[in-house]
């Protein structure tokens, strides 16, 4: 009998008949992206720890205790293991404030675990490399020679033993993530340490960019002028150095083959455009140019990672050229993925009246801001405004409440007063600071692809301030739109395209009877409105329905001169069915 469980105490499994009793595992499927991932069932090995004849990983020899060995008992449909086969696998914490996944099978418990998290099958890699690290100095082919220890460039190893079927072989020699990052094992085999990686560990194999990566040089000379002085030589504000900082762009040196099959648009010598984060990264960097005679670095060579087409390392690609003055000249954009280039002015979809403020006593003007560094600028101030305004009254009240005397009945009325102006202070300041600090939900016009003209609307935190060619744009990713605006060429009307549980709804202007509140314990009664369209992940309600939804919920939106309202489906409490 099999029971799944996720909070299992651990007891040491003692039943010799396993293997009989359940045949197949399932696996685990990602709701987001599709993809399986196969699990196996494993009963520990109480078998001692010895060196095998194949000098394969033990157990007993790893250094830090941090992986064990074990019998699959099941595996998924799919599966390259099968039942019986002896393994060395991460080892799992089994304190009883952790949590792992187990089964139970006649009262015994077993390890879940993915075969992601195997380290050798029958005395043989899996999933692993086992490399000897090396010591000796790193040249460049620029020439530039590098100590192994110097900040950034990374660590090279010799591959000692590969898994069958991997892109590496015994041998090869490799770049990867150095030891003092600490995000890899270590262990010894008859003496000798040898470094335990993942396949996606190695930067580069036999001199060559690895098969899920990327290589790109960064001109540091361009990198520092675009931050410090505007195209007419003036000095950048703070704020836009931050910006600008956002932007990264590089030439294409390398390219693997897993990852030009992510990027097939991409080629040696494009420019692409990058998160900023590839800079920040240390151990991202490979290698540096210098200058001749100051010996300044003129040039960095970063590594990009292409395992996934969507983690936003890589943004689009510009078919463009950067002159002798490290200038970027004109080219054209080409986005990659779900990323859309959006303009640079944008304006809020919410826009509330004026906020009444016992503490904030101001016209409130983020609706009034048109681009990134004004609404950036504008929050922050407010915000400030409001930590100051409330600090001083407070402080004010506090010592007035000192100076009286509670056992005195005349001062009682003047004691609760302070004591109700205190308490309407902290929820007046965490109203307003809550809707200043909110991802305000904005709109934006379409920039690249040409080929959509629509304004769309999303949280402003999401997008990514970049400039290029002396323009400005914010890049956005497709993940984060809330709807879509654009108009029929043939009836000049705008068509209005809500994302995932959104739904376009207009209110009905029509009392609503008492008996249709929903809930005793309603303190306001429900909006009633139409239906008018719905998003593809939309399972309540149907395009024309007639629905109940919260008051004071959603985003107000206006098409040829008729208002309606986009919420989310999770803020409609009901349909209507109408006589």
């Amino acid at each position: 009998m099999l029971h799944y469980g996720s909070k299992a105490k651990y007891t040491k499994p003692t039943t010799t008949n396993y293997i009989m009793q359940i045949t197949t595992s399932f696996p685990y499927t990602d709701s987001k992206t599709g993809v399986r991932y196969n699990r196996l069932i494993v009963k520990q090995d109480p078998k001692p720890d010895v060196l095998s004849d194949a000098n394969m990983l033990i157990p007993s020899q790893v250094l830090n205790n941090i992986c064990e060995s074990g019998i699959v008992i099941s595996v998924s449909a799919g599966s390259k293991l099968k039942p019986g086969d002896a393994i060395v696998y991460a080892k799992v914490n089994r304190n009883e404030k952790e949590q792992y996944d187990a089964v139970l099978i006649d009262n015994e418990e077993y390890d879940v675990l993915y075969e992601n998290e195997v380290w050798s099958v029958n005395e043989k890699p899996w999933n692993r490399l086992f490399v000897t690290p090396l010591s000796d100095i790193n040249v460049g082919d620029s020439g530039v020679i590098a100590p192994t220890t110097a900040k950034g460039i990374p660590q090279e190893g010799v591959i000692h033993l590969a898994p069958e079927g991997s892109p590496f072989k015994s041998g090869d020699i490799i770049q990867y993530r150095k030891q003092e990052q600490s995000i890899f094992a270590t262990v010894n085999l008859d003496g000798v340490n040898y470094d335990v990686l993942w396949e996606t560990d190695v930067f580069t194999v036999n001199g060559k960019c690895a098969p899920a990566r990327m290589i790109v040089k960064i001109d540091m000379r361009s990198q520092y002028l675009k931050r410090q002085v505007s195209d007419e030589g003036v000095a950048l504000s703070p704020l836009f150095q931050f910006m600008k900082r956002n932007l990264q762009w590089g030439k294409l040196c390398e390219i693997g083959e897993e990852a030009q099959s992510h990027y097939p648009e991409l080629a040696v010598g494009d420019i692409v455009i990058l998160h900023h984060i590839i800079e920040s990264q240390d151990y991202r960097l490979l290698k540096v140019k210098q200058a001749k005679i100051s010996r300044m670095v003129t040039a960095e060579y970063r590594m990009i990672n292409s395992f996934d087409p969507n983690s936003r390392e890589v943004f689009g690609v510009i078919k463009g050229t950067i002159d002798d003055d490290g200038k970027l000249k004109y080219g054209k954009i080409i986005p990659f993925g779900k990323n859309i280039f959006l303009k640079w002015k944008f304006s809020l979809v919410e826009r509330p009246e004026r906020m009444s403020s016992t503490v904030l006593d101001y016209d409130f003007s983020i609706a009034e801001c048109t681009d990134f560094d004004e609404l950036h600028s504008t929050i922050e101030k407010k915000r400030q405004e409001g930590i100051n305004r409330y600090k001083l009254k407070y402080s004010a009240h506090v010592m007035q409440l000192e100076k009286l005397n509670p056992a005195l009945e005349e001062t009682q009325d003047t004691i609760k007063y302070f004591q109700s102006s205190i308490e309407q202070m902290k929820g007046d300041v965490a109203r307003v600071t809550s809707y200043i600090q909110k991802n305000h939900l904005v709109q934006c016009h379409i920039a690249f692809p040409p080929t959509i003209p629509a304004t769309i609307a999303l949280p402003y935190k999401e997008l990514y301030p970049i400039e290029l060619f002396g323009e400005k744009y914010l890049i956005a990713n497709n993940d984060y739109i809330f709807f879509t605006i654009s108009k029929d060429i043939a009836t000049m009307q705008q068509v209005f395209t809500p994302f995932r549980e959104r739904v376009l709804i207009k209110s009905i202007e029509k009392e609503i009877d008492e008996t249709t509140i929903i809930g005793p314990s309603s303190t306001e009664k429900p909006q009633k409105a139409k239906v008018i369209k719905i998003g593809e992940k939309v399972d309540l309600c149907q395009e024309g329905s007639i629905v109940l939804h919260r008051k004071n919920v959603g985003y107000p939106v206006e098409l040829d001169g008729v208002e309606y309202l986009v919420i989310n489906q999770n803020d409609l409490l009901g349909e209507v069915i109408e006589d």
